[in-house]
């Protein structure tokens, strides 16, 4: 999914499978995600 993003491949590097998939799930949009990805990298979100 993530494959020829520059923006998205090195965040989806930082966050676990779980949240990824969440991710995956929910958001429509390659901005969506990326706003997805880089809080829960920032936050170091769990699914908890």
């Amino acid at each position: 999914m993530y494959g020829g993003n520059e923006k998205l491949s090195p965040l989806v590097r930082e966050i676990s499978w779980t949240n990824n998939a969440l991710i995956m799930m929910v958001a429509k949009t390659d901005m969506e995600r990326e706003s997805y990805l880089s809080l829960s990298a920032k936050n170091n979100y769990s699914k908890c």
